[in-house]
Formats: structure tokens, sequence, C-alpha cells
């Protein structure tokens, strides 16, 4: 990458770690802490878990929309003043039903598609995988760190700690955007039809893919924590070392799919859903602590590489200048994902225990392999760089001018 390039995402990266460990810090601990609830239950457990989707769903495509006309800064500085009051709210809930409310409030701070348009605008396409790649990274590393402190800080100060940090964690994340200089402006143009953007040829793949590997993470701590302390005799909060091992033991797979994926991407994302399929049938399974820890390696290998694939992919099919509307509609099948998850693993946990929700997972899995092997394969986009001198760019800028796009 060049050094603007690196500088952009690394800035763009670590927003994405800040506000993403205020999400996920809330998923390893919430179901083992659910009894200090009055109103507790798998449904509203459930909700609490995925609540937040529902409104980032409904409010990603306005708010990538939004920074395709007005720009990306704006858009992701007022999420993040949102989503800061909202959590601070959520510290302070007395009940399972106001949590839920406080976390839909959370999730309408929707900036997920203005950052990832941010990171398309200012990366070139031939360096666009390595950049997702380095955000999914990124969001795995604060998944990671999420699992390490959440047990130890819900045991502390119970939920609502967890709230109060991610609050916190606001602050850095503003900073961060406020000295990253706003990507250039590209001429306004109409938004275009939704319906347009939405059958996009190859996109409707990735729109179904993200619902998918969303709703999957948000149904698997729904009773994944559970199963953990069943099988192990350990105190919950040394269940981050064994979150820990398997994140750590799958970024090696992961590596490997991203090189397979620049000579075949459409093999490293069949590979990536059989890792999910498999990590999932073995949890459906297992019933002691190594072919728990052994399934969930298996999912996460998949996992972390179809989280690189899938935004790199939808913002590469993206007309330049509806990258925003474009990855608004992705995050809010990501999102809706996340909200389904929550709903059907509960639903899921409290008619068919743990197996029924793994069960639906495999379905859900099985539908997205048929697609993605039925599928035409595209070939793989390739671009030249040329450095000119100087005095030239006058020239090309006159040339550039009278072309049409």
């Amino acid at each position: 990458m060049l050094p603007a390039e690196r500088a952009a995402v690394g800035v763009l990266a670590a927003v994405y770690v800040l506000r993403m460990l205020g999400i996920f810090m809330l998923l390893p601990v919430l179901a083992l802490y659910v009894a200090d609830y009055p109103d507790a239950g798998p449904l509203k457990l459930g909700l609490a878990l995925g609540g937040y989707g529902l409104s980032q769903a409904l409010l990603q495509i306005p708010g990538g929309l939004l920074s395709d006309r007005f720009g990306r800064k704006p858009v992701v500085i007022g999420g993040l003043l949102l989503f800061a009051f909202a959590s601070v709210g959520a510290a302070q809930a007395d009940s399972l039903s106001e949590l839920i409310v406080w976390r839909v409030l959370q999730g309408a701070a929707a900036i997920s598609a203005a950052l990832l348009a941010w990171c398309a605008d200012a990366t070139r396409v031939e360096q666009r995988n390595r950049a997702m790649a380095v955000i999914g990274i990124s969001v795995g590393g604060s998944f990671l760190l999420s699992l390490a402190v959440a047990p130890p800080l819900a045991a502390a100060w119970g939920p609502g700690g967890i709230f109060a940090c991610a609050a916190l964690l606001t602050l850095p994340a503003l900073l961060a955007v406020l000295c990253l200089p706003a990507p250039e402006r590209r001429p306004a143009e109409p938004p275009g039809n939704l319906s347009e953007l939405l059958i996009l040829p190859g996109l409707p793949r990735v729109y179904i893919g993200i619902f998918i590997l969303h709703a999957l993470l948000t149904g698997l701590f729904v009773v994944l924590p559970l199963q953990l302390a069943a099988a192990s005799s350990g105190p919950v909060t040394g269940h981050w070392r064994w979150y820990a091992l398997v994140i750590i033991l799958s970024l090696p797979a992961m590596i490997g799919l991203l090189r397979l994926a620049r000579r075949s991407p459409g093999g490293a994302i069949l590979w990536a859903l059989a890792g999910l399929l498999g990590g999932l049938l073995c949890l459906m399974l297992a019933e002691q602590l190594t072919a728990l820890l052994f399934g969930l390696w298996l999912f996460f290998c998949g996992f972390n590489a179809l989280e690189a694939f899938l935004p790199a992919r939808a913002s590469r099919l993206a007309p330049a200048a509806r990258k925003g509307g474009v990855l608004g509609i992705f995050h809010s099948a990501q999102f809706f994902g996340s909200f389904i998850g929550g709903l059907a693993g509960g639903t899921g946990a409290a008619l068919a225990g743990a197996p029924g929700v793994f069960a639906l997972g495999v379905a859900a899995v099985t539908l997205w392999l048929i697609l993605e092997w039925r599928a035409p394969r595209a070939p793989t986009d390739r671009t030249l760089t040329l450095e000119l001198p100087q005095r030239e760019l006058p020239r090309l800028e006159e040339i550039l001018a009278t072309m049409r796009t």
C-alpha cells in the first residue's frame, strides 16, 4: 500500500476496533448474567444480544446514502456520538426489557457502511482485499480482546460496566476520525433506485452471505457460553483463555484462505463455508470440552476469512459513486442477520436447546454453500498503476475531464 493508504486503513481499522469492542463484549457474558434481571428469559436474551441489529439494519442504507451525499466524516462522527449516548443509557438499565430498548438505540448509530465506503475511497482496487483484510483482522482482534476483558469486567461490575466501557471507548474513536483527512468528494450523482442496488450482478449473494454469517455469530453466543460452562470445570472468568486459543489457532487458516483468494476467490469462499459447516456440525454433536473447542476452531477458520472476503467483494462490485449505498445495503443485511440470529437463537434454545440452534445454522450454511457452488465464476479484477512526472499531471487532468465514466 501507499503511505496514505496505510494511514487511512490504520485509522479506520482502529475506529472499527474501538466501536466493535463495545458491541462484542456483551456476547460472551450476557447469557451467564441474564438471571440478574427480573424479567430474564431465553427470548429476551436473544433480543438483548441481537436487538441492536434491527435498528442497524434499518439505518445502514440511509447512513450510506447520506455519506455519499454529505461526506463520510460527518456521518461517522454523528454515529459515534449517538452510540456513546445509548451506551450510557444501557449501563443504567434495571431490566432486560429496558436494556433491549437501549440496545436498539445503540444500533441507530449505523456508521459501518460509511466507514467501509471511506476505506474504499482511500484505497486502490488492487489493494482493496488487503485493506478489507486488515479491517477484518482488526475486528477479529477486537472480538478476541472482548473475550479476554468481558468476563472479569462483568464479574466486577456486571453488564452495566461493559456498557460504560463502551461509551468511554468512543472518545479515542472520535479523536481518530477528527484527525483523519476526509476522502476526496466525488461529484454528486442521483442516488439511483434502491432496487437497482439490490440486484446489481453478484451482489445478492454477498447480501445473503453476510446476513447468514452474522446470524450465525449472534445465535452461537446465545447458547455457547452455557455449553462451555457445563463442559469445563474452571470458573467462568477463565473462558476467555479457550476463546483466545481458538481465535489465535484460526489465524493461519485465515491467512491461507486469503492467499488462495488471490488465485481463486470462489474457491476460497467455498473452503471457508466448509469450515463453517464442519464447525457447526461438530458443535451440534459435541458433549466434551475438546469437541466443543474443535468445532469452535473450525467455525472461526471460516468466519474470519469470510469477514474479510465479503466486504471486499461488495466494494469491488459497487459502482464508484454508489459505494455508500451498496455498503449500506450490505451492512443492513449484516445487522438484520444479527437481529434474526438473536431472535432465532433465543427461540431455538427455548424449544430445542443448543442442538436446535446449531441445526438451524447448519441448514443456513448449506443453503449458502449451494448458492456459491452454482454461481458463475467472475474473472479476477486487475489494475495497472502508472507513475507520471509532475509536469504531466495538468495535461492528464484535461484528458480525463473530457472522458465519460
